[in-house]
């Protein structure tokens, strides 16, 4: 008989007293400010081990008045293969969000999953496996909705109890522009588009929805040979706003052509809002195009959600002949595919490194297998001392293969050095790789001060440095590549209020010229930017609404003329942090993606490139090869 342990929301208070599920049922506690709205639901079925026995959870939705609600689930697995079922209904287009917390006495890993059918009316399944600190997203689903939670234990470090919470994030509709209902998708992979007609040269009035109102596309008819302009107007007080601010605010424009699918013709944007005006100016002269245009603007965290625009195209004014015997376009070369991967994040790690040479390397790195912090901070060390990461285990067959490895890839007189004190990399793997090799061991008192002692490794007066956050390994995964390229040591800061004392000293001790920030001020704040631009001359963040727009961010910036794409999880490390050296040698960006899909953002980013080389980091289950037809 399972039994449950329920919270009050907002008030710590435990109760003593456990209540059998089939002798007393269960009264949750509600919205503190919406009285009689439940927000916690505890499993009260004796049986929802398959689909067609979840529970069936009610939540509330836009209907009763509440745009996004949180609605905490909490349940008890009778064991390690116990498996449970909560089945949910959603009546409006929008976006399911759940989240797990790290608590003491809960259970901390487990495999979580929410299928639900996506706004083309296919099924989708997002899922996760490992800890239990985490956040699963399913974008734009289909309304009149039934959505599956499915929730498995895989490793018990506490007790059986699982939490998570459950966020509908409604897409509503209040633009008059938005016809149908909604023009938010253009997803060039599977051909599904939403865009609402506006005439030519006209000056547009329109508004965000609301903060998950993320795309707005409209379209114009034009022709296919001549000017094609635009312009997009803020409000002033929005733009005085802005002149504090650092988000990424892109433009995109597609062409459709004669078979219906549409060619991606621009994409820029800017860091901040430069001007009150964005305009641009495109040529355009394809008789393949149909002459209808759309422009995607993207939601950036907006306070007034007013905005103006115009599209405008203008015929030119002749036709230019065309040769009599045009040269043919080149026949696109297929790019190749390699997959590398293991049984565990271990025999993953040890698949990248055996494309490096034997003989090669004047330094192997050794960090933690099982935390982010130290290979994110030394995955820099790759250039600067000529290495590779390798992730520690203490045990000892993975051990020895790893000792084996390292002697194939060292040159004479290489040595080790790992990461972290011995709490972090132990010393029976110290010992495993000192009977053979040199060892040195960097580390500090924490995640910081190890990241500081890197970095004067790295270089004692470096000309540029990276600041990311070390509370969570999303934000900072893609940057590593870059800032090995560049030799940049990455720093770490806890604090997402300011800088740590520990990193100010740093920065005031250096003559440092140029920081990056990864990621935005929720995590690494504007006092710390401002911080850093008292020592530091030129101070740039990088960062999107989510890990993937991150990551993708960092691609455009530092690789937009990289031939060759890393793919790995976004909701795992290991894999990432082991293709460091990998990304290094072909200066290729690693974008996190999930498991089987692609963000629409990335797929049309990658369809206006010539790639030759995908690399997956993991097996099919972690980064799906299925995810190369979504680009085509």
């Amino acid at each position: 008989m399972k039994r449950f342990l329920p919270l009050m929301f907002g008030i710590v208070m435990l109760f003593n007293l456990f209540f059998p599920i089939t002798s007393k049922a269960f009264s949750p506690p509600y919205y503190p400010e919406y009285p009689g709205k439940p927000y916690y639901v505890v499993e009260t079925t004796s049986d929802n081990s398959t689909p067609d026995k979840a529970q069936t959870i009610t939540l509330p939705g836009p209907n009763d008045g509440y745009p996004n609600n949180y609605t905490y689930v909490e349940g008890e697995f009778t064991s390690l293969d116990d498996v449970d079922y909560y089945t949910f209904n959603v009546n409006q287009r929008g976006t399911v969000e759940v989240i797990t917390y790290l608590e003491p006495g809960y259970l901390q890993f487990y495999y979580k999953s929410i299928t639900g059918k996506n706004y083309d009316g296919k099924m989708v399944t997002i899922e996760d496996t490992g800890s239990v600190f985490g956040r699963m997203t399913l974008e734009n689903i289909y309304q009149d909705n039934k959505i599956i939670l499915k929730v498995k234990a895989i490793q018990n470090t506490g007790k059986y109890i699982f939490r998570v919470s459950l966020n509908i994030h409604y897409q509503g509709v209040t633009d008059p522009h938005e016809i149908n209902g909604y023009n938010d998708i253009f997803d060039l992979g599977s051909h599904y588009y939403e865009y609402t007609p506006v005439q030519n040269g006209a000056l547009i009035s329109s508004v965000w929805a609301g903060s998950n109102d993320v795309f707005d596309n409209f379209s114009i008819q034009g022709g296919n040979n001549g000017t094609l302009s635009f312009e997009v107007i803020y409000p002033q007080d929005e733009f005085d706003r802005w002149r504090t601010k650092d988000y990424y605010i892109p433009y995109q424009v597609y062409a459709e052509k004669k078979d219906g699918t549409f060619d991606y013709i621009f994409s820029n944007g800017t860091l901040g809002m430069p001007n009150r005006i964005y305009a641009k100016t495109l040529q355009v002269n394809n008789s393949n195009y149909t002459g209808k245009y759309v422009l995607q603007l993207q939601q950036a965290s907006f306070w007034n959600r007013n905005y103006q625009f115009k599209m405008t195209f203008t015929p030119a004014t002749s036709t230019p002949s065309q040769p009599t015997n045009p040269t043919p376009s080149p026949t696109p070369v297929k790019p190749s595919t390699n997959r590398f991967a293991g049984n565990d994040r271990f025999s993953t790690n040890l698949a990248i490194t055996n494309q490096l040479a034997s003989d090669s390397l004047d330094y192997v790195i050794v960090a933690a297998g099982d935390n982010f912090p130290d290979a994110l901070t030394g995955g820099v060390l790759n250039t600067a001392l000529n290495g590779t990461i390798l992730l520690a285990t203490d045990d000892t067959t993975t051990l020895n293969k790893e000792v084996t490895e390292v002697q194939r890839l060292l040159k004479p007189g290489g040595k080790v050095i790992l990461l972290g004190g011995p709490s972090v990399v132990s010393t029976k793997v110290e010992n495993a790789f000192k009977n053979k090799f040199p060892v040195q061991r960097i580390y500090g008192q924490g995640r910081v001060e190890t990241s500081i002692a890197i970095a004067n490794q790295i270089n004692t007066n470096p000309s540029e440095i990276v600041i990311a956050y070390g509370g969570d390994f999303p934000d900072a995964l893609s940057i590593v590549p870059y800032a090995a390229k560049v030799k940049a040591p990455i720093i770490l800061n806890i604090s997402k209020k300011e800088l740590d004392p520990v990193v100010l000293k740093y920065i005031q001790s250096k003559n440092i010229q140029k920081a990056t920030i990864v990621g935005s001020t929720g995590v690494i704040s504007k006092l710390a930017e401002d911080q850093l631009k008292k020592y530091i001359p030129t101070v740039q963040r990088v960062g999107g609404k989510d890990r993937f727009e991150t990551s993708l961010f960092i691609a455009k910036t530092f690789f937009n003329d990289s031939q060759t794409i890393i793919f790995a999880n976004g909701y795992k490390h290991p894999d990432a942090l082991s293709g460091s050296r990998l990304a290094v040698d072909y200066n290729a960006p690693i974008l996190i993606t999930a498991p089987k899909q692609l963000t629409v953002n990335t797929i049309n980013h990658l369809k206006t490139k010539q790639i030759k080389n995908y690399f997956f980091l993991g097996g099919e289950a972690v980064v799906s090869s299925t995810i190369i037809s979504q680009i085509k």
